[in-house]
């Protein structure tokens, strides 16, 4: 099973304006880290607290559960990047 790939990959045509984009763009950005959902929240420009951060969890661990997301630790999330960004192995 491979992970599945950026918006942007699947499809250029895409934009990447809505929420699942936004978020790719930010864990792809800081892929060397997993982030907090607050952390996540506060560069999106959303509240960090109340009803828009639960709104977010809940559509974060949506889509861990999916496989769009790797959960690190609770409220704590990595992007999977596509294939085709990691070197093939014994090259």
């Amino acid at each position: 099973m491979h992970p599945p790939a950026l918006p942007s990959t699947q499809d250029p045509s895409l934009a990447l304006s809505g929420r699942w984009g936004q978020v790719c763009q930010l864990l792809a950005a800081n892929s060397n880290q997993a982030m907090h959902t607050r952390d996540i929240a506060r560069h999106l420009g959303l509240p960090t607290s109340g009803r828009p951060l639960s709104s977010l969890t809940a559509q974060l661990c949506y889509w861990a559960r999916n496989g769009r997301l790797i959960r690190t630790a609770p409220n704590t999330y990595k992007i999977t990047l596509p294939d085709a960004l990691t070197p093939p192995l014994g090259s």
